[in-house]
């Protein structure tokens, strides 16, 4: 399922679109820039998720909503990212 190594439980669930799932690790302590094998971050992975994924038909943007609330580094997300919803949310961040 395309999950590289070094990566964490953070980085599965945002993958996989498991949103309730990206809330508790979050909750619970996940850092929020670790990356993985490939230098991914979970809101990096979040995105490719809702665009580019076997996941995508579970697009929502409440990982990416999480993840940006949780102080989620912005490098490495390409803007515009093919969805419109998760721009909206990615370029309010940025101009903060």
């Amino acid at each position: 399922w395309n999950v590289p190594p070094a990566s964490t439980a953070l980085h599965v669930a945002a993958w996989r679109g498991e949103h309730e799932a990206v809330a508790l690790l979050l909750a619970r302590g996940a850092s929020v820039s670790a990356r993985d094998g490939t230098g991914a971050t979970a809101l990096m992975l979040a995105v490719r998720a809702g665009t580019a994924s076997y996941w995508a038909s579970r697009r929502a943007t409440d990982s990416v909503e999480h993840l940006l609330a949780a102080g989620s580094p912005l490098d490495g997300v390409p803007l515009p990212t093919g969805w419109d919803e998760a721009n909206v949310l990615l370029r309010a961040r940025a101009a903060r």
